[in-house]
């Protein structure tokens, strides 16, 4: 039995049983692909169209030197060998664009990180100046103002100031997500790095009426880690904290747990603040994400707080997670690092550690 067909056109399998008296008479009813079967010593063959995504991507031939009679299971075989060829083809094809999404993904990516760091650069210096000839203006440098010029200017460098402090921000992740921040080792206390986090934080928590508690264990608690991003880390969750909360405590707490190479340090800090719903915890960690947006006109920022935070807590060898939050009840960040830093051997920039006395 045979199915009609074309040369290298096949639509449809076809299983070529001549009969054993003339074998090639029935291979002669296709024309030249018979034909060149023929010369090729064949009396018997198969072919099966191989169909990738709709189209007609080849044909699957076979041959047998001595005439041949297909039973039901050959011809399963022979008809599951053209679609296991097919899904070959579409395994080579999706291999090759998810290469190609990927190359374009880390494309995209360093153009976004060059992009980043160069209008951070044009950024800053013009704000710098800004905030240079508000200083002296306010100073009186060039002549005596006014009580409500002084109040104005005061408000311009407060402006200023906040503006220069996102344009870092950028540029910090800028160089973060290019994996070109280097880390500098110090013997430090946590204690003492908390002590600094809470000297930037406290006058915001103070405008907004918020309090601020702190408890951290009698023993000091030693690291030897990066204290610049510690602290960041630590900023960049207390800032996050006091932004979102609107009256209460703002609640940091120290602790060290595990024993051996389970040892980690722990950074809780919780607020009493709006909290985030179970649909946006999945995206709070995503860069230039933000909330519900219509909070983002009584708290400004870049949405880089978190991402950061725990982007450098990695790069130290630690995390940041949200341990809970529910709204309208606030939520607890927590931020873990080892006690000894150990660079990762795919290559973090690790300057030579700094050992105080």
């Amino acid at each position: 039995m045979a199915y009609e067909i074309q040369p290298f056109q096949v639509r449809r399998p076809a299983l070529v049983s001549p009969s054993f008296s003339s074998p090639p008479d029935e291979l002669r009813r296709y024309d030249a692909w018979g034909g060149a079967l023929i010369r090729a010593g064949a009396c018997a063959a198969a072919a099966v169209p191989v169909w990738a995504n709709r189209q007609l991507r080849g044909v699957l031939g076979l041959t047998w030197a001595a005439p041949h009679l297909f039973d039901e299971d050959e011809r399963a075989f022979v008809i599951s060998l053209g679609v296991m060829c097919a899904q070959a083809i579409m395994r080579g094809r999706l291999t090759i664009a998810e290469r190609r999404a990927r190359e374009t993904a880390e494309l995209a990516n360093q153009a976004k990180t060059l992009f980043l760091r160069t209008i951070s650069h044009e950024l800053r210096t013009p704000m710098t100046a800004v905030i240079g000839y508000t200083g002296l203006l306010a100073e009186e440098v060039s002549g005596p103002i006014t009580p409500t010029q002084k109040d104005h200017l005061r408000r311009m460098r407060d402006s200023s100031e906040h503006m220069l402090a996102l344009i870092e921000e950028l540029l910090g992740f800028a160089k973060l997500d290019a994996g070109e921040e280097p880390v500098h080792v110090q013997r430090v206390f946590a204690g003492d790095v908390v002590d600094e986090a809470l000297g930037v934080i406290l006058p915001l928590a103070q405008k907004k009426g918020l309090r601020v508690r702190v408890e951290i264990p009698e023993t000091p608690i030693e690291l030897h880690t990066d204290p610049l991003k510690l602290r960041q880390i630590l900023v960049n969750l207390l800032a996050n904290a006091v932004k979102y909360t609107d009256q209460g405590d703002v609640v940091l707490i120290l602790r060290i747990e595990g024993v051996g190479v389970e040892l980690r340090i722990y950074f809780e800090v919780t607020d009493t603040g709006r909290g985030i719903s179970a649909k946006d915890q999945q995206h709070i960690f995503e860069s230039f994400w933000q909330a519900d947006q219509t909070f983002t006109r009584t708290a400004a920022g870049t949405g880089l707080g978190l991402a950061v935070a725990r982007q450098l807590a990695r790069l130290l060898g630690g995390d940041v997670v949200i341990a809970k939050s529910e709204l309208g009840r606030g939520s607890t960040f927590i931020a873990s690092l080892p006690p000894h830093f150990v660079p990762s051997p795919i290559g973090v920039a690790l300057l030579a550690p700094e050992m105080s006395a």
